[in-house]
């Protein structure tokens, strides 16, 4: 029996760098800037129908994956001493400050408190429709943060090491996942405690 494709996205300010288990290296995607701009989606689906036009001529064949977000494209906070009671509330007071229409945001436990981190929903779900529209299954939408340490490499990408611990980290990455879009008419905002 054939193992499962698993795939990587690495969302980067600039675009994302896609990387395959059956793959050596990766195949970047840089948004146009009349489509994303700092990380605003300007054309929801002129962004759409440019990620398919890149699937396409890249010959990336669908498989399930995980969207990982590179330390730059989201926002984040620790709070300490915070009361149970209060959480939420601290919680969204932050949230509003994030300067996207549309985020998502997950609470991560961290010693002496919690790590809100914040994310553009509509850029992660726009990608999510993309890759869903040409047969890809989205397993998760992760934090680069959740692997603990930082991910090497330079303008070609991902250094090998790096591409190697995003696999060997797939369910840990999997486990700590933002909410997913469950389809494609889903338009609530949404706020996740841990469990």
């Amino acid at each position: 029996m054939a193992s499962q494709k698993q795939n990587i996205i690495y969302l980067l300010r600039d675009g994302f760098d896609y990387y395959g288990n059956d793959m050596t290296g990766g195949i970047h995607f840089s948004f146009p800037e009349n489509l994303v701009k700092d990380l605003d989606v300007l054309d929801r689906q002129g962004l759409k129908e440019a990620i398919k036009v890149y699937i396409n001529q890249s010959q990336i064949t669908p498989g399930n994956y995980i969207i990982t977000l590179s330390e730059h494209i989201y926002f984040e906070k620790d709070f300490s001493s915070v009361a149970i009671d209060q959480q939420d509330a601290i919680v969204q007071q932050y949230v509003e400050t994030v300067p996207f229409e549309n985020s998502l945001s997950k609470i991560f436990p961290i010693e002496n408190g919690f790590k809100v981190i914040v994310i553009n929903r509509d850029l992660c779900f726009a990608l999510q429709e993309a890759f869903g529209e040409k047969g890809f299954v989205v397993d998760a939408i992760s934090p680069v943060l959740v692997l603990g340490q930082t991910l090497s490499g330079g303008e070609n990408g991902l250094s090998a090491d790096s591409i190697r611990l995003l696999f060997e980290k797939y369910a840990m990455l999997k486990q700590n996942s933002f909410p997913i879009q469950t389809s494609v008419a889903e338009k609530s905002p949404s706020l996740e405690k841990p469990q």
